[in-house]
């Protein structure tokens, strides 16, 4: 890996914890790109659902799929 696994953003510091723990470089990556990924996913989820809660059924209502969440 380049650069000891440091991408320069702010996961690096989870990589860097990963590696002061003993893992490998590979290792320490890998878990880090899972755990902000997956999380990263998980609350763009969430948020999404939430405008689309938050919106007015009047714009919902022209797309099909909504009637059976709203």
């Amino acid at each position: 890996m380049v650069y000891g696994g440091n991408t320069g953003n702010s996961t690096f510091g989870v990589t860097a914890f990963f590696l002061a723990t003993g893992q490998n470089i590979w290792t320490a990556v890998f878990s880090t790109n899972f755990i902000t990924e997956t999380t990263d996913k998980i609350i763009t989820a969430i948020v999404a659902m939430a405008i689309i809660k938050a919106m007015s059924p009047r714009y919902l209502i022209k797309i099909q799929i909504w009637r059976k969440i709203i």
